[in-house]
């Protein structure tokens, strides 16, 4: 792996930041765009069309990660349940949103920006 990294060249560097810094902001205009245009007395979650289920999930266990439950439940059941799931991904933002006093929305979405890129890279 070492070797792998050695053969990539300054100019192929600069490259993939510039395509990862461009993803990103392309990624962003239309969260900031609902966050800034949002009546007042509202709040913009970011929710969207194709996975509307996934982003409150995804912020309901950084949310229990930051009030301490690194095992989590479904909060979008009405099933009784036990705590059993663990999911180190959302458990790791959720540690570093509680570190740094971070909103749940504002953790995932620096998190999504800093997968991108990873998976760019990758």
């Amino acid at each position: 792996m070492a070797n792998l990294l050695k053969t990539i060249t300054k100019k192929e560097k600069i490259f993939l930041a510039v395509i990862s810094l461009l993803v990103i902001l392309v990624m962003a205009v239309p969260y900031l765009y609902g966050y800034f245009s949002a009546p007042d007395n509202t709040v913009y979650t970011g929710v969207h069309h194709l996975t509307p289920g996934d982003t409150n999930v995804f912020q309901s266990m950084i949310e229990q990660t930051k009030q301490g439950n690194n095992i989590f439940i479904n909060l979008y059941t009405s099933e009784a349940q036990q705590r059993l799931y663990v999911n180190p991904l959302w458990l790791s933002v959720g540690w570093l949103a509680k570190i740094f006093d971070l909103s749940s929305l504002l953790a995932l979405h620096l998190a999504r920006s800093l997968w991108i890129i990873i998976f760019i890279i990758v």
